[in-house]
C-alpha cells in the first residue's frame, strides 16, 4: 500500500514538472506581472483622478452615501469613475480597512485578470508565443510611465475594469462564433459590463462588431452576421433596461441629484488644435512607436488577406480587435486633448501586433539565429529577412533600457506625504476646521471638513492648462472662508491658487513632500480685502 502511494505522488509530481515546463514562460511572466503589480502597492503618489473615487467609495462606506462630502455636509457625486468602480473600491475598503493599498487592491486585481483575458485572446487569434510575446512587450517596451500597464494598473481607475470586462466579451464571442452561439450570453453581459464601466468605450467597442457584422454580411455568412448582430443589439439593451435600472435600484436614497457639467467634450475628445495635434502624433511616434507601427502591420495584413480572414471566427475577431484599438488610436490622434493615458485602452491590445511583427521578423522569437543573420549583414550583403532581424533587434535596443529605467523608478517610488499632510491636518487643526483644497487624494484621508470648487470650473483649467486659451478664473478659494488651504501637484500644476498666492493673502506654514499648508492672512481693520 505504502508502495502504491509512494508511485501514486511520483505519477503527480511528475505530472506537475511536465506542466511547469510546458507553460514556463507564461508561468514566469504572471510571476513578474504578479510581483509588480502587488508588491508597493500603496508607494506611488495617488492620481487627482483617483481621489474623487476613492472619496466616494469611502463616503459609501462610512455613511452610505454615494457621493461626496462638502463643508461636511452630503454632496452630489461628481468625477468619479462609474458605480460598478466605485463599488469595487469600496468593498475593498470594506474589506481590508481604509488605505491607500485597500482601495487600490480589487482594481490590481483586476489588472492581472485583464492581462491572462490578453493572454487568451492572443492564444486562440495568433498562438502561443504571440500571447507571451504580448505580455513581455507590455512590460518592457513601454517607456511612457502614465501609459505603463505596471503604473496604470495599479491605480484606482476605470480602464482596467473596463479592459477586463471587454476581453471577457471578445473571448466569448469568438467562442460563439467558432463554436455555440450560446455563448453569447456571456459576451452580452460581458460587453455590457464594459460600456457601463467606462461611457467613453461605447463607440469604439460599437464599431469593432459593426464593421465585422458589415463584413459578414456582405460575404453573406449569415451565422456571424446574426451573432455579431445579437451582441450589438443584446449588449446594448441589457445596459439600458438591465443594468442601469439595476444600478439606479441600488444607488436609490443613497446619491443626491448631479449638477451638470457642460463642455467637457469639447475639451477633451472634440479638440483640433495644432498644439495638441502635435502633442498626440509626438507621443504616438516616440514613445509608442512599436504598438502603433504593430497595428498597422497587422491591419494590412488583414486587408492583404481578407478572402481568408473574413470567413473565421478567428480572423473575424482579430478584425474587431483591430477597429477596436485601431479607432481608439485614431480618435487620440486627431481629436482628443491629448492626456497619454487616453490612448493606454488602445495600446494595450496593440500589444499583441507588436508581438506579431516582432514573432514574423525575428522568426518566431528564435533570438540565437536572428542574432547570427545580423551579424552576418557584413559577409552576404542586405536581404529582406536580414533586415527585418536588424529592425526587431534596434526596437530592443531603443526601447527596452528606456522602459525598464522608466519600470525602475516608478516601481520602486514610495511617496506618502499625501497621508502625511493629511495625518498633520488631522491631529493638529481644530475638528471644524475647514480646509480649501482640489488635491482629492487629499479627500480620501481628511477628517476635517474641506472645499473644493465646482466641476464646472474643471472645464476652464483644461482650457486654461491643455488648450492654452488665456481668460481669467472666475473662482476665489477664500470664498469660503477657510482656516487652511493646502496646494499640491494639481492645483499647482493648473494655476488655480497663483493668483491669491501673489497677492500675499496666504502664508504658508507647513510644507511636506508635494504638498504646502497655507493659512490665510487677516486683513488689516479697516482695509479692503
Amino acid at each position: 500500500m505504502e508502495t502504491g502511494l509512494r508511485d501514486k505522488r511520483m505519477r503527480e509530481g511528475g505530472a506537475i514538472a511536465t506542466f511547469v515546463r510546458q507553460h514556463l514562460p507564461e508561468l514566469s511572466l504572471l510571476l513578474i506581472w504578479g510581483a509588480l503589480l502587488f508588491t508597493n502597492l500603496g508607494g506611488a503618489a495617488p492620481w487627482w483622478d483617483e481621489g474623487w473615487t476613492m472619496s466616494v467609495a469611502r463616503n459609501l462606506v462610512e455613511r452610505g452615501h454615494y457621493g461626496r462630502l462638502l463643508l461636511g455636509a452630503l454632496a452630489p457625486s461628481g468625477m468619479e469613475a462609474a458605480p460598478p468602480v466605485v463599488g469595487m473600491v469600496a468593498l475593498g475598503l470594506r474589506l481590508w480597512g481604509m488605505g491607500l493599498w485597500q482601495a487600490r487592491l480589487l482594481p490590481a486585481v483586476c489588472t492581472m485578470l485583464a492581462l491572462m483575458a490578453l493572454y487568451l485572446l492572443g492564444r486562440q487569434l495568433y498562438s502561443k508565443r504571440i500571447a507571451c510575446g504580448a505580455l513581455a512587450a507590455l512590460l518592457v517596451l513601454v517607456a511612457l510611465p502614465n501609459v505603463h500597464p505596471v503604473h496604470i494598473g495599479r491605480q484606482v481607475l476605470a480602464e482596467m475594469p473596463m479592459l477586463l470586462t471587454l476581453f471577457l466579451g471578445y473571448l466569448a464571442l469568438h467562442q460563439a462564433l467558432a463554436r455555440s452561439p450560446f455563448w453569447l450570453l456571456a459576451a452580452v453581459c460581458a460587453f455590457a459590463l464594459a460600456i457601463q464601466m467606462k461611457a467613453q468605450t461605447l463607440p469604439f467597442w460599437a464599431l469593432s462588431l459593426l464593421v465585422p457584422l458589415g463584413v459578414s454580411f456582405a460575404l453573406r455568412r449569415w451565422s456571424a452576421t446574426a451573432i455579431y448582430a445579437t451582441a450589438l443589439g443584446g449588449s446594448y439593451l441589457t445596459l439600458r433596461y438591465g443594468l442601469a435600472p439595476f444600478e439606479g435600484l441600488l444607488l436609490a436614497g443613497r446619491t443626491l441629484p448631479t449638477e451638470p457639467v457642460t463642455g467637457v467634450t469639447e475639451v477633451v475628445a472634440q479638440v483640433i488644435l495644432p498644439f495638441n495635434r502635435l502633442y498626440t502624433l509626438r507621443v504616438t511616434l516616440t514613445w509608442l512607436l512599436p504598438f502603433f507601427v504593430g497595428l498597422l502591420v497587422a491591419a494590412w495584413r488583414w486587408m492583404r488577406q481578407i478572402r481568408v480572414e473574413a470567413v473565421t471566427a478567428a480572423g473575424l475577431m482579430r478584425l474587431s480587435l483591430l477597429i477596436f484599438s485601431g479607432s481608439w488610436w485614431a480618435w487620440y490622434l486627431a481629436l482628443s486633448v491629448g492626456v497619454p493615458r487616453y490612448v493606454f485602452p488602445a495600446m494595450l491590445p496593440a500589444s499583441l501586433y507588436v508581438s506579431a511583427l516582432l514573432a514574423a521578423l525575428t522568426g518566431d522569437f528564435a533570438w540565437r539565429s536572428t542574432l547570427r543573420m545580423v551579424a552576418a549583414l557584413g559577409r552576404t550583403g542586405p536581404n529582406w529577412r536580414a533586415l527585418g532581424a536588424l529592425l526587431a533587434l534596434l526596437t530592443l535596443a531603443c526601447y527596452l533600457p528606456l522602459s525598464l529605467l522608466t519600470l525602475t523608478y516608478y516601481f520602486a517610488k514610495f511617496d506618502n506625504s499625501v497621508e502625511r499632510v493629511a495625518a498633520y491636518l488631522n491631529t493638529t487643526t481644530p475638528p471644524a476646521a475647514v480646509i480649501e483644497t482640489y488635491e482629492t487624494e487629499l479627500h480620501f484621508f481628511l477628517q476635517r471638513p474641506y472645499h473644493y470648487p465646482p466641476d464646472q470650473l474643471h472645464v476652464a483649467l483644461i482650457r486654461l492648462t491643455s488648450l492654452r486659451e488665456v481668460f481669467p478664473l472666475d473662482y476665489d478659494p477664500l470664498a469660503a472662508k477657510p482656516d487652511y488651504v493646502v496646494i499640491g501637484p494639481f492645483g499647482a500644476n493648473n494655476v488655480l491658487y497663483d493668483e491669491v498666492l501673489q497677492s500675499g493673502k496666504l502664508r504658508l506654514i507647513h510644507h511636506d513632500g508635494l504638498y504646502d499648508v497655507y493659512v490665510p492672512v487677516p486683513t488689516p481693520s479697516g482695509s479692503t480685502p
